[in-house]
């Protein structure tokens, strides 16, 4: 994923639209970018039922609108049948969620058969409407040079690739409010650029709880090197009084969240800020969304 090209081809298909859809992505060109790679079987993990657009407006959110470059490594082919080969899909997505709570996507999707030669553009919103909730969408095809609207592409063929993306983006939203993980700013180590420059170039991601960073013993800018294996066996043994939980608010010193109950993420021990082992990016922890709220 290049950050400084990623927004183009989006700049291009929301440009070429008949209707000005810029209007439900405010600010997305600024948006936070998260890299992120999964597999299919995590993502099956994540999901235990069909997921639809309507499911998505009820998760919770790491921002209000967000930048995604997705790849889903070993995605069989037709299902999962043993013996089949599998496939890395790749997704891009500019998300928004609109005060009222409904959504809207604009979808990247590569085919991976087609060796980056064939991609195409899903616009995907939902609205509210007097006799109930609704979802429409349009097609960007780049190739043949426009949007479709309406669709013209096999209903059930749109509907099968929309639903893929929208599961992805699901398991994707669920694996951010893992009380194991935490989001984490990722940024070049050279202070001698401008504040553009390194804007343009800075990315989200997340960081597992038994990230080796989350000591005590790591100090602030310290570089730090990633051992997966141990990463996963500190994982699995994370000591309890840092564990996440539930908790009531009872103090008056809370306007709104007086006497709601609210799931408290993992405590992030280690440093605020390190670098990685070669120094050339720094990581910055940041605090959970709904702690802020509760905050507030």
């Amino acid at each position: 994923m290049n950050p400084i090209t990623f927004n183009d081809k989006f700049a291009a298909a929301i440009g070429k639209h008949p209707r000005k859809i810029a209007e439900q992505f405010a600010g997305w060109q600024a948006a936070p970018l998260f890299d992120y790679e999964t597999s299919w079987d995590k993502e099956q993990s994540l999901l235990h039922e069909p997921t639809s657009l309507e499911d998505v407006e009820q998760l919770q959110w790491p921002f209000p609108t967000f930048r995604l470059a997705m790849v889903e490594r070993d995605v069989p082919d037709n299902e999962r049948v043993d013996g089949t080969p599998s496939k890395d899909y790749v997704s891009h997505f500019v998300a928004n969620k609109r005060n009222d709570g409904t959504v809207a996507l604009l979808i990247w999707w590569r085919n991976p058969r087609e060796k980056n030669k064939y991609a195409i553009m899903m616009h995907v919103w939902t609205y509210h409407m007097q006799d109930g909730h609704r979802t429409d969408a349009s097609l960007y095809v780049p190739q043949h040079g426009g949007w479709e609207l309406p669709v013209t592409m096999p209903r059930d063929c749109v509907s099968t690739m929309a639903g893929s993306a929208i599961a992805s983006l699901a398991s994707f939203l669920l694996d951010c409010s893992q009380p194991s993980n935490h989001i984490a700013e990722v940024r070049p180590n050279q202070p001698g650029r401008s504040v553009e420059w390194l804007r343009a170039r800075t990315r989200h991601t997340l960081i597992t709880h038994g990230h080796p960073a989350n000591s005590k013993a790591v100090a602030e800018r310290e570089c730090v090197e990633l051992d997966h294996i141990a990463q996963l066996a500190e994982l699995k043994r994370m000591s309890g009084n840092r564990r996440g939980h539930w908790r009531t608010y009872r103090h008056e010193r809370y306007t709104y969240a007086r006497n709601s109950r609210r799931w408290v993420k993992q405590t992030w021990c280690g440093p605020k800020e390190w670098m990685d082992a070669g120094g050339r990016q720094i990581y910055k922890i940041l605090e959970p969304v709904a702690a802020q709220e509760v905050l507030a």
